[in-house]
C-alpha cells in the first residue's frame, strides 16, 4: 500500500461491532467493489465494511476511503488467499464475507440471525458438485478420506463470531498446503 495521505488505513475498533462486511479487491475488481458497497448501502445496510486492499490504484483508494476501513494486502499474497484477513484482524459479533462481485439486492436480516443464533450461512451449489471433486486432494492436503457432498460456494459466508476463530484458522492452515501458483 502506497502512502498516500488520502488512504485511510484501518486502525483497530475499541468495541467489536455487531455485524460487519468484508471483502477483498484489487484494481480489476474495482467496480465491482462499488457495485457491491452501493447494493448494500441502498437497501440499508449500514454496518462498516473492512476491505482488504490488493492491489487498488491509489485514485481508487481515495474513492473508497471515506466508505470503507481498508486493510492493506500483505506483500505478494495471492488475491484468493485474503479472504480471511478482514474478519481475523477487526473481528465483528457476525461477520459477512462477500466476494467484490457480489450484488445484494435484499436486506442481509434473516442470515445476519442465522448466524447470531450460532449457525454459519452459505450458500450450496448443487450444479457443481460432480465439478468440484478431487479425491486426490486426501492426501495432497492431509485431509484422510474424503466424501462427495454439494459444493458450498465460498463467495457468500456469514460467520458467528462464537465459530469464527476456529474456522478462519482451519481456512489458514488449510492454504498454507495449497500451492497458489497451481490453482
Amino acid at each position: 500500500m502506497t502512502s498516500d495521505s488520502s488512504t485511510r488505513v484501518a486502525t483497530n475498533p475499541l468495541a467489536k461491532p455487531p455485524c460487519a462486511f468484508y471483502s477483498v479487491c484489487d484494481s480489476r475488481f474495482f467496480p465491482g467493489m462499488v457495485a457491491l458497497l452501493n447494493s448494500l448501502r441502498l437497501i440499508g445496510h449500514d454496518e462498516p465494511i473492512f476491505l482488504v486492499d490488493a492491489g487498488l490504484t491509489a485514485e481508487q483508494r481515495r474513492l473508497l476511503s471515506d466508505h470503507v476501513t481498508l486493510i492493506p494486502a500483505p506483500q505478494n499474497a495471492p488475491v484468493i488467499l485474503l479472504k480471511q484477513l478482514g474478519p481475523m484482524k477487526y473481528p465483528a459479533s457476525v461477520s459477512i464475507l462477500l466476494d467484490a462481485d457480489i450484488i445484494v439486492t435484499r436486506p442481509l436480516t434473516q442470515l445476519i440471525a442465522a448466524a447470531r443464533s450460532g449457525r454459519i450461512v452459505g450458500f450450496v451449489d448443487e450444479d457443481t458438485t460432480e465439478d468440484r471433486f478431487f479425491p486426490e486432494w486426501s492426501s495432497l492436503l492431509g485431509f484422510g478420506p474424503l466424501r462427495r457432498q454439494p459444493y458450498l460456494n465460498g463467495g457468500q459466508l456469514v460467520i458467528p463470531d462464537s465459530l469464527r476463530h476456529t474456522l478462519l484458522e482451519l481456512w489458514v492452515e488449510g492454504q498454507a498446503k495449497v500451492d497458489a501458483q497451481r490453482t
